[in-house]
């Protein structure tokens, strides 16, 4: 009877933490841009390294989020304007900045340069 206890109050308190969870805000994505590569003709040539995280910096504040394999990704971020970045690599991204708004998610679609 204790354990059949036991089990339901851990359930009601994992279902409490997942509801309490704040959803993102931010659901974007990052690509390659198809002009990336500064290869000679007929030399070989390994395209730059994939970006890994992407790095949102407000007032010194950094928030870093890895990147799926698909390039997707998602984050709650406080809202405000942000720069962008990207990690490892230090390549440029466009847009360079995002603004979070207080109300909604945006879908930002980041273009690795």
């Amino acid at each position: 009877m204790r354990a059949l206890a036991a089990a339901i109050v851990a359930a009601f308190l994992l279902t409490a933490v997942a509801l309490a969870a704040p959803a993102p805000n931010v659901k974007g994505l990052v690509v390659r841009s198809t002009s990336v590569t500064t290869c000679y003709p007929g030399e070989p040539c390994d395209p730059p390294p994939r970006a890994t995280f992407v790095v949102f910096t407000r007032s010194s504040h950094t928030t870093r989020v890895t990147i799926g394999p698909t390039g997707a990704f998602t984050v709650r971020l406080v809202p405000g304007l942000y720069a962008v970045s990207l990690a490892p690599t230090r390549s440029a991204v466009a847009p360079a900045t995002v603004r979070v708004p207080r109300i909604g998610v945006i879908h930002p679609r980041f273009v690795q340069r």
